[in-house]
């Protein structure tokens, strides 16, 4: 007995799911995972500048300008499966967090910051922001 065009479709549709809910459950590469995020990465990194310049002028202001791009570099790092690549983003966002924080604190008491409470963060989000470059590279 031949099978009827209605079990051949059925047949091949049960297959397309199954390769298709395979492919879905396969780790996504570090390309794929930079590729999601690179458009929103590229404006963040540059963002970053931004703030640290507002930071220069008005720390206050730049204290808040690096806070909430923490939390939208953060919200990025959700839109990625690769773990590798979702730990480097988490990582620049608690770096850039922790220069905010070192920028606010220095805005309640601009008349004794020092360049030298900035040192440990700034090294942190450089090592970060190089991590990430290394590893989404273009």
């Amino acid at each position: 007995m031949r099978p009827s065009l209605r079990q051949t479709l059925t047949a091949g549709t049960a297959l397309v799911l199954a390769l298709g809910l395979s492919a879905c459950s396969a780790e996504q590469s570090v390309p794929d995972a930079c590729a999601v995020i690179k458009s929103e990465m590229t404006t963040h990194l540059s963002d970053i500048g931004s703030g640290l310049t507002a930071a220069s002028t008005d720390l206050a202001e730049g204290g808040e300008q690096l806070a909430k791009l923490s939390g939208k570099i953060s919200a990025t790092a959700d839109k990625v499966e690769n773990p590798e690549v979702k730990k480097s983003v988490d990582a620049l966002s608690a770096a850039i967090k922790d220069v905010s924080t070192v920028v606010k604190e220095n805005a309640k008491d601009s008349e004794n910051a020092t360049d030298e409470s900035y040192g440990p963060a700034m090294v942190s989000l450089t090592d970060a922001n190089t991590a990430y470059s290394k590893l989404c590279a273009a």
